[in-house]
């Protein structure tokens, strides 16, 4: 996105000089506004460093307990619903 702005500007300069400068300054610009973003994100995160623990340890759970409870369904559809199991299974595509 940013970058096709930053050649299409370029294209428009006549100066190599010009059109070097200007990369350089949108390279340095990129740059820096990564580094501020990424500290920014960075603050709540260790602001909530104690909490982190905790927090982790119940993410993983839910995701487990979701994964289970999605398979079962799965499994119900599957296996129940749609007769897999059944004495006389059916197919339909």
């Amino acid at each position: 996105g940013s970058a096709v702005l930053a050649f299409l500007v370029i294209s428009t300069t006549t100066s190599a000089l010009g059109a070097t400068l200007y990369l350089l300054c949108f390279c340095a610009g990129t740059i820096a506004g990564m580094a501020i973003v990424t500290a920014l994100l960075m603050l709540p995160v260790r602001a909530a460093g104690r909490h982190a623990i905790r927090v982790a340890q119940f993410v993983r759970v839910a995701a487990g307990v979701a994964s289970i409870a999605i398979g079962l369904s799965l499994a119900h559809r599957v296996g129940i619903e749609d007769g897999l199991f059944a004495a006389t299974p059916t197919w339909s595509p």
